[in-house]
């Protein structure tokens, strides 16, 4: 009985972790899909508030995640600087309509696009209660 006891304890305290960390991952995917939603749908340059306060949540990532969400979350920053340099590129003057700024505008927005059909695929084996890491 008291084997028994024990081991239900054991359960519950590793649930409970486990519904902590979830809880305390939440906001990063939530961020995550939030910014790959705004810049897929941007016709132009994103203000950098939103992008500032997604910054802020990397270093976390490592610690919470792992290296692998880290380094796709700094992917994402980095690919959401591009796209606002090329956007004021194309309203500056001389370069505006290019076919090269124009395109990578187009292949930028494309590349947020399917990353967030595919978030889940990169998300899942830290934020599924069938599986836990």
């Amino acid at each position: 009985m008291v084997a028994w006891v024990g081991w239900q304890q054991l359960a519950t305290a590793k649930a409970k972790l486990n519904l902590d960390l979830f809880k305390d991952r939440l906001p990063i995917y939530t961020a995550t899909r939030r910014i790959l939603e705004v810049f897929s749908g941007s016709t132009g340059f994103v203000p950098r508030e939103p992008l500032n306060e997604f910054r802020e949540l990397i270093p976390g990532a490592a610690l919470l995640f792992g290296d692998d969400i880290r380094a796709y979350m700094q992917e994402i920053h980095q690919m959401a600087i591009q796209y606002n340099a090329l956007n004021q590129t194309a309203q500056a003057g001389p370069h505006y309509g290019t076919q090269e700024v124009t395109q990578g505008i187009t292949d930028r927005r494309q590349w947020f696009a399917i990353q967030r059909g595919q978030i889940h695929k990169k998300f899942d084996p830290y934020m599924s209660f069938e599986k836990w890491r």
